[in-house]
């Protein structure tokens, strides 16, 4: 390198679960930091830039004084002094909620688990709903050809729902009713057939879909505006005085184990478009993954989890089912504290209760027919009646209960409707009673729809295998090769589907094949994350670490070895006869490695004479051994830009990758005189 050239350092934050890679060639090294990562956040975005041009190894030794600096600069970034309260949210994909601190928690209350439960606040009453229940439906209603929709829409949550069969508003056509969109957000769920679904539902309301690819967040910040008035509100009727100043809350934020960075990210613009922070790279704003805060919930709230328990989480709600296992110990620098080590790659899957309803729905509508469907979901007040006895049902159902003992009243009004071939709704009825339950001597006379208990079951079916299929691959995960025996030796089961029906199944499947397996279920696993998001915002470092859910790598030109088989990769040879991978992936860690918080891979980067400016390229991918950004289940997941000073010669850049936070941060250091470059992460 020549004698000139000017040395950068660049800090790249991520947890496990947010894989971040390099358009780079590297050789790299690892190194370990015990410094404290939860303050850094993810930059703004900007436009990006050229890539880097060529690379070298760096020599120089890791710097841990460089993220001092930075949590410094990021501190600074705050609105004001963090003096409000400390707020949960949990954006679901069906239902929604909220929790907050009701005074400033002690962290050694925390540790002694000293009534940790009175300590927090759940929010259970909502606007339209005289239940007692800890989320909100996510839902927005909206009119047609809406440009602006932070400032205009027509209602939310429980009223969004209730509305959007009101007749009245049905009648000027220009109503859509806007639920699921939180699938919207990561790229996966997006292309399910879920996903395409609320797809469409944006697109009625935005009918250019270009516009409609741009406008989840807003419609996202919308919710996040009204939920973040009801905190304000509820906050003030319980501590009197004035309502909080949204930019002092502190905020955490729940989100899925298995969404990529760029999800993420789109939460914090929607936080932001919302006005709960003042920019999207706001150190007001802490996220965290859903099945982590519900474990902390279970160990901090109970004497279920106790130390050296290996626990799989499984979080089952209304639209995914999120499962995560850990290794609960002693945190040695705090009598009474724990730490929370994962034990393997968590995994995912969309599905939840949502599929139940509309197993029933589908089933309702077949007895009805066409008319009398119609007439009965059009109508707010017997929709409501019919789906509120569902859902009691539902989360009552364990599976033993007597036949004809479940019960849907359809109502006379239904009942003496006619079919499209004459036949009377309320015959349609007493036919489905007794077929649903075989010798049936009450059918009754039409008004009322009784279920089976192997009716209610099959409602059930499709989502428990899938349940059960990837709670055993979890179990597997964390089983010896050579044994077959799990290490895992508690289950809990959390989420509002975490019902009797569900828990048993759950119960009965583990049990078959993991005898020693105990399966849990807390006190109030309706509100288990809320509970645990706002105990991890008191103390983010409890999870020590996390597994690579994805294999990380960085685009760049690789020298293939002799014995690489190349014919499905893009390559070439040099005048001194390498062959090349023109667009190859390098590898910085591999799937299912356990990573620690701050541990550090250095390497090193050169830019071209005269750049002033250049890109790193982000990959993940499925595979443990990738060639090439071209290969299957490679995907790109953003681009870091960082910007420089003009230099007549080439110059170098030491890039460091720092696992163990549950966001993505770059920082860009002159190592020289310890000057902080700005930086940015545009997401693709």
């Amino acid at each position: 390198m020549p004698e000139e050239s000017m040395h950068y350092l660049v800090w790249v934050v991520w947890p496990p679960l947010c894989p971040l890679s390099f358009s780079v060639h590297v050789k790299s090294k690892c190194v370990a930091a015990d410094t404290n990562w939860w303050t850094l956040q993810v930059p703004s975005v900007s436009p990006s830039l050229p890539l880097l041009a060529r690379f070298h190894q760096s020599g120089r030794p890791y710097q841990p004084s460089i993220l001092a600096r930075h949590e410094n600069k990021k501190k600074n970034q705050m609105a004001g002094p963090l003096v409000g309260p400390l707020v949960a949210i949990d954006f679901g994909t069906y239902n929604s909620g909220y929790a907050f601190a009701a005074n400033e928690l002690d962290p050694a209350a925390l540790q002694q688990k000293r009534n940790v439960r009175a300590l927090i606040n759940v929010k259970h009453q909502w606007p339209g709903s005289s239940g007692d229940y800890p989320k909100h439906r996510t839902a927005l209603l909206y009119q047609k050809d809406l440009r602006e929709p932070l400032h205009e829409y027509v209602d939310w949550g429980n009223l969004a729902w209730k509305k959007s069969v009101s007749p009245k508003l049905q009648e000027s056509g220009m109503l859509v009713f806007l639920d699921r969109i939180k699938l919207l957000l990561n790229n996966e769920w997006a292309a399910s057939e879920a996903g395409q679904l609320v797809m469409d539902q944006l697109a009625a309301v935005y009918p250019d879909a270009a516009v409609a690819g741009h406008r989840v967040e807003h419609c996202i910040g919308v919710y996040l505006k009204h939920m973040a008035s009801e905190v304000q509100k509820d906050i003030q009727s319980r501590k009197g005085g004035s309502p909080p100043d949204l930019h002092t809350i502190r905020w955490v934020l729940t989100v899925p184990a298995m969404w990529t960075p760029r999800a993420k990210a789109r939460m914090r613009k929607a936080m932001s478009l919302a006005g709960l922070i003042p920019a999207e790279d706001s150190a007001n704003l802490l996220l965290c993954l859903e099945p982590e805060a519900a474990l902390l919930s279970v160990a901090m709230t109970s004497e279920s989890v106790k130390v050296d328990d290996n626990v799989l989480v499984v979080d089952c709600g209304g639209g995914t089912i999120d499962l995560a296992a850990f290794s609960v110990v002693k945190n040695p620098a705090a009598e009474g504290s724990i730490h929370m080590l994962e034990l393997a790659p968590g995994e995912g899957i969309i599905g939840g209760s949502s599929l139940v309803d509309q197993a029933f729905e589908a089933y309702l509508r077949t007895v009805l027919g066409p008319a009398a469907s119609a007439k009965l979901f059009n109508s707010s007040e017997l929709r409501a009646k019919a789906m509120n006895a569902w859902q009691t049902i539902k989360n009552s159902f364990d599976g033993t209960v007597s036949d004809g003992s479940n019960e849907i009243t359809i109502g006379k009004p239904i009942g003496r409707m006619k079919d499209e071939n004459g036949v009377l709704v309320s015959e349609r009825i007493i036919k489905a009673n007794k077929d649903a339950i075989p010798g049936n001597t009450d059918p009754g006379e039409g008004e009322v729809l009784q279920l089976s208990t192997d009716l209610v079951r099959s409602f059930f079916h499709g989502v428990l295998d899938q349940i059960r299929d990837v709670t055993l691959r979890m179990l597997d995960k964390c089983s010896d090769p050579a044994t077959g025996a799990t290490a895992v030796n508690k289950v809990a089961c959390v989420g509002g589907f975490s019902t009797p029906y569900v828990v048993g199944i759950i119960r009965k499947d583990v049990t078959k094949v993991h005898s020693a397996v105990r399966v849990l279920v807390p006190a109030t696993p309706g509100s288990a994350v809320l509970e645990g998001a706002v105990i991890f915002g008191v103390d983010p470092n409890v999870v020590q670490s996390r597994c690579l859910r994805q294999t990380i790598g960085y685009q760049c030109r690789i020298r293939a070895t002799d014995d690489q088989d190349l014919s499905d990769v893009d390559w070439y040879r040099t005048k001194k006869g390498r062959r090349m991978i023109r667009y190859g992936f390098r590898k910085v860690a591999t799937l299912g490695e356990l990573k620690t918080r701050g541990e550090v891979c250095q390497c090193g980067v050169s830019v071209d004479a005269g750049a002033s400016d250049a890109e790193l390229r982000v990959y993940i991918s499925n595979q443990t051994q990738p060639l090439s950004i071209e290969d299957d289940g490679c995907q790109h997941v953003g681009t870091v830009k960082v910007t420089i000073s003009p230099s007549a010669t080439e110059r170098g850049l030491d890039v460091a990758f720092v696992f163990g936070a549950t966001e993505i941060s770059v920082m860009v250091t002159n190592s020289a005189n310890g000057e902080v470059f700005d930086t940015s992460l545009q997401y693709e």
